[in-house]
């Protein structure tokens, strides 16, 4: 996250043109090295044959192997095209002339360069090695709304749409925002499951994805968890109410 934040920050400064394509069924494009049998799916059984599998030759959705396959299927062809894979990030791609960048997370696919002309020219390029679908300049990747503001050399990221999943997934849709942190009158609660823990973590992955300021907060929330489990355990889910709302 840390790259791409400044990647984007780098493609703002020096106002180059951020897009993003999307690769249709982007597993189902890598060759695989090893030798891989599968059962026969419902319909295609034939009588006599039942015993027969089949020899897969591309990966498919469910391989281990799937996303590495993918991956260095991409990447060999970006090479093709003078691209060279960065040290810092293997996710990260650049060609010199014309500047070219180009991101991948798994089958989201972000495009910056210096004009229009170059930008639609890459897509082309994309286009005739992979099904690609074009959703035009960046405004949503990895769970971050973005938006560009050209003219005066900007580029917002939020993440209301992941909070709002987040709010969703554990219920507390219909919470609401405390003055102080804990609940002088609640009862102590006797333990923190597995669920409390989960919503931890993608809380910490919004605030340090992109609320930088907030990483200290995000660090002293982990240390209470240490130290309620055992203790006031109630504490957190007011932290939580506070923070998300």
């Amino acid at each position: 996250m840390n790259s791409l934040r400044s990647l984007l920050a780098y493609a703002v400064s020096k106002k180059l043109l951020i897009h993003q394509m999307d690769v249709v069924t982007a597993f189902l494009n890598g060759s695989l090295a090893e030798e891989v049998d599968m059962e026969q799916p419902p319909g295609y059984l034939k009588k006599g044959q039942e015993d027969l599998v089949c020899y897969l030759q591309r990966s498919l959705y469910g391989l281990k192997q799937s996303s590495r396959c993918w991956n260095k299927t991409f990447t060999e062809y970006l090479k093709e095209l003078k691209f060279v894979q960065l040290k810092a990030d293997c996710c990260i791609f650049k060609r010199e002339e014309p500047l070219t960048f180009i991101a991948l997370y798994v089958d989201d696919v972000i495009v910056i360069a210096e004009n229009d002309e170059i930008i639609q020219k890459t897509k082309l390029e994309l286009s005739k090695r992979f099904q690609m679908k074009d959703m035009g300049p960046l405004h949503y990747t990895l769970g971050i709304t973005c938006i560009q503001d050209q003219s005066n050399g900007k580029i917002g990221l939020m993440q209301g749409i992941y909070i709002d999943k987040l709010i969703d997934r554990y219920g507390l849709n219909d919470s609401k925002v405390v003055s102080t942190p804990s609940d002088p009158n609640g009862l102590v609660l006797a333990m923190l499951n597995l669920l409390v823990s989960q919503m931890l973590t993608m809380l910490a992955m919004w605030m340090t994805d992109t609320q930088p300021l907030d990483m200290c907060l995000c660090s002293g929330m982990v240390v209470l968890v240490g130290t309620v489990l055992n203790k006031k355990a109630s504490l957190l889910p007011r932290h939580r109410l506070s923070i998300l709302l």
